[in-house]
C-alpha cells in the first residue's frame, strides 16, 4: 500500500463525514486535505480510492439500516468526489493541450497565446 493509499483511508476513517454534514464543509475538508498532493495523478488516485471506499461503506451500511442520514452525508461526499475528479480532469486536459500548442508552436518558430 502506498502513501496515497494510505492517507485515502486514514482520511476516510479519521472522520472525513463526522466532522462535516454539509457540502461546504465536505467540500472544504476535501479541498484542505488535496492540497497536501503536488501531483494531479496523487490526486485523482486519492480521490478515486476515497470514492471506492465511500461507496462500500454506503452499501455495507445500507444492509443494517433502516434509515438515518449515513446515506445523505455520503451521497454529498461523493458529490464533492466528483466534481473534485472533473475539475482536475479539466485542468489536466487543459494544460495538456497549452503544452502541446507549445511544442506546435516552436516548430513554426513562433509562439502564440
Amino acid at each position: 500500500m502506498n502513501i496515497v493509499e494510505k492517507e485515502a483511508l486514514k482520511f476516510n476513517e479519521r472522520g472525513f463525514y463526522k466532522s462535516a454534514r454539509t457540502l461546504e464543509s465536505l467540500k472544504s475538508n476535501l479541498t484542505t486535505k488535496l492540497y497536501g498532493f503536488n501531483r494531479e495523478r496523487d490526486r485523482l488516485d486519492f480521490l478515486k480510492i476515497l470514492r471506492e471506499k465511500t461507496i462500500s461503506d454506503k452499501e455495507e451500511h445500507a444492509k443494517n439500516c433502516s434509515g438515518c442520514s449515513y446515506d445523505e452525508t455520503r451521497n454529498i461526499a461523493l458529490f464533492s468526489i466528483d466534481q473534485e475528479i472533473d475539475d482536475i480532469n479539466r485542468l489536466y486536459l487543459t494544460n495538456q493541450n497549452r503544452k502541446t500548442n507549445l511544442v506546435l508552436n516552436k516548430n513554426r518558430n513562433y509562439i502564440t497565446n
